[in-house]
């Protein structure tokens, strides 16, 4: 039997840091439709890494499809920003087999200072994997169309990545994976508070139920007396939130 998940309610936050003093803020800044904000500061100010997104959904056979969009940037200390595309995400098997997620689509990556774009394009060679990308960087125009290549670019997020052939990253020499501690005096708002999560935390999936539908019901009523008090002060009427229920 399948259960609603928990949605990040408006305004939630999550604060966590690294061993090597990279923080990292989170924020839901909208309910519907649900738009999830980050800030990610590098240690000594290194970069800052930031944004948003949202997410569209559809079905198809035994298929899931999420195409995301919205802002990621991620800027350096020489004023460098590079921004970062979105791609589409596919859940296979999601009634019945294994659950298999792939990345399929392109991911372009823009450094406007530098007039530089870099294309890699998901699950295109049938003979790879589905986690392999080819792609290039190329250099830019004004208007953001290629007119000179300057490299070849290919690999697997699960693995590698290389340019030109030569590898620049891979994932067996150079461990990226680390484990983020959770801010020990959180924000009031923070995701650690909410009762539906504790309870089903600890096992209790009934309790864990009825404060679902709680927080929801409070949800609901704030976004009207939002819409009210947006509709008063437009109108010029008189606002009563005891009668907004």
């Amino acid at each position: 039997q399948f259960t609603k998940p928990f949605n990040p309610t408006l305004g939630e936050t999550l604060q966590a840091s690294f061993p090597d003093g990279t923080k990292l803020y989170l924020e839901q800044t909208s309910h519907h439709p649900p738009v999830t904000s980050w800030l990610l500061i590098g240690p000594g100010q290194s970069f800052r890494y930031y944004g948003w997104s949202t997410y569209t959904a559809s079905f198809g056979y035994n298929r899931l499809y999420v195409k995301q969009s919205g802002a990621r940037i991620c800027e350096f200390p020489d004023g460098t920003k590079i921004t970062a595309g979105f791609s589409m995400d596919r859940y296979n098997n999601v009634y019945w087999g294994d659950v298999i997620q792939e990345v399929l689509g392109e991911y372009v990556f823009k450094d406007v200072k530098h007039d530089l774009s870099c294309s890699l394009y998901l699950n295109q060679t049938k003979h790879l994997p589905s986690d392999a990308f080819v792609g290039s960087i190329d250099k830019i125009n004004k208007a953001g169309e290629s007119v000179e290549a300057v490299c070849e670019a290919d690999g697997s997020f699960l693995g590698f990545l290389d340019f030109d052939g030569v590898r620049y990253w891979d994932f067996q020499q150079e461990s990226c994976t680390s484990t983020a501690a959770l801010e020990a005096r959180p924000l009031p708002s923070d995701s650690r508070f909410r009762k539906d999560r504790n309870a089903l935390a600890s096992g209790d999936i009934d309790a864990a139920q009825v404060h679902k539908v709680e927080i929801e019901e409070r949800q609901r009523r704030e976004r009207r007396l939002r819409a009210a008090a947006a509709k008063a002060a437009e109108t010029g009427a008189p606002f009563v939130a005891a009668d907004v229920k």
